[in-house]
């Protein structure tokens, strides 16, 4: 798996484990991500954010702005 997959895996097994609120450290979380599939990672970000989770993403990508 590349840097990304492993931090996408991460977020998605963190999500479920996460028992209140979390905090999410992500660094190019989209690295590798093809355009057609940034809005299914921004999508869950958003999902986590709104469930109370906590979100800092280091990225060069400006469509990973504010959620």
């Amino acid at each position: 798996l590349s840097g990304g997959e492993r931090q996408r895996l991460a977020l998605a097994a963190g999500a479920v484990r996460a028992r209140g609120p979390a905090l999410f450290l992500l660094e190019g979380p989209d690295r590798g991500l093809s355009a057609a599939d940034l809005p299914l990672l921004t999508g869950a970000m958003a999902r986590l954010a709104a469930e109370g989770h906590t979100l800092v993403v280091a990225s060069e990508d400006e469509r990973l702005g504010p959620l």
